[in-house]
């Protein structure tokens, strides 16, 4: 379940008695760690809101711009806009900003070029963003997803998407 906002979602909207809290949430297991997300989306953009423990010792890495950010503590988003998988995109980012790569799978549809079926690392979203905080023992991270980047208009009610939320944890 996602629900309707109609301004930009913060951090300290997640701390109000609306938006992220009128969401129970989802929790993600099985994991040496807890973690759980919330979405919730407005008229321009799908916001996902992702809180984890952090695993003791681990110091977060900066990676850049679409470096190995999987070989680190890291979030990692598919999302499939519509109602059909033959088109998504892959997010992952790290607690620092910079540390984000994103690739597409399904835009080539020529079954005779090389790329067909393959995912395409040269596509990079241009208006995701990211916002991490450290509080407490656990990551908190706020993603932007505006619509215009997955070639994507703003869902109405009956519509579907697609898309799956994991964390890979260095311990």
């Amino acid at each position: 379940f996602v629900a309707k906002v109609h301004a930009p979602q913060t951090f300290a909207d997640f701390e109000s008695k609306s938006g992220w809290n009128e969401l129970g949430g989802m929790s993600m297991g099985p994991a040496p760690v807890k973690a759980r997300f919330k979405a919730v989306y407005d008229e321009h953009n799908l916001y996902i809101l992702n809180e984890r423990e952090l695993a003791v010792g681990v110091t977060p890495k900066k990676i850049r711009r679409d470096g190995a950010v999987w070989s680190d503590d890291c979030a990692d988003i598919l999302i499939a806009p519509g109602d059909t998988r033959d088109v998504y995109y892959h997010l992952l980012y790290g607690v620092d900003p910079e540390s984000r790569y994103d690739d597409a799978t399904g835009l080539v549809t020529d079954p005779l070029n090389p790329n067909y079926g393959r995912a395409d690392v040269s596509w990079n979203g241009k208006g995701w963003e990211t916002q991490s905080r450290l509080e407490g023992g656990k990551w908190q991270s706020i993603v932007k997803l505006p619509y215009s980047d997955f070639r994507a208009v703003a869902p109405k009610p009956g519509d579907k998407w697609f898309f799956n939320i994991g964390h890979t944890i260095k311990i």
